[in-house]
């Protein structure tokens, strides 16, 4: 028969604590576990943390002047949505970009990139817009907007 490593159960009483440990061929399997466990643990992390950086990162990975067009412009549409709500709580209604403008609410920002940005005011709402222009790269969204509540669209 062949030789089977020894499996023992062993434990003792240290204090108020009780302590059971499982060893194998010599060594105490809860170091074994532990090892594993914390190797298992950060693999998942790593999976979770891959997939959100995929998800949260534009599709033009590839092309860096696309990706920092494309953060500014979500940059720029977040500035002009507080714009509006600075301009709502000095004039009392939302304005459209040139009253943003013309106020000196906000500098004079028209585009960036391939986007051009509009304002679409409907009496307690508004919408700030960020339109792909003809000759752009491909992959980038056509739209993007934000509106009163912050909420961001692509």
């Amino acid at each position: 028969m062949k030789d089977l490593p020894e499996v023992r159960i062993s434990g003792n009483l240290r204090g108020l604590g009780f302590q059971v440990g499982i060893e194998l061929l010599g060594r105490p399997m809860s170091r074994v576990f532990s090892f594993v466990a914390m190797i298992l643990v950060l693999a998942a992390g790593m999976y979770i943390y891959s997939r959100q950086v995929k998800a949260l990162s534009p599709t033009t990975a590839n092309n860096p002047k696309a990706t920092v067009n494309l953060v500014g412009v979500r940059m720029d549409l977040s500035n002009i949505a507080n714009a509006e709500k600075r301009y709502m709580a000095s004039e009392g209604h939302y304005g459209s970009l040139d009253d943003l403008i013309s106020s000196q609410v906000i500098s004079e920002v028209r585009h960036r990139g391939p986007y051009t940005y509009s304002v679409d005011v409907n009496g307690e709402n508004f919408v700030v817009t960020a339109t792909l222009g003809a000759n752009a790269d491909p992959g980038l969204p056509a739209t993007m907007s934000i509106n009163q509540d912050m909420q961001a669209t692509n």
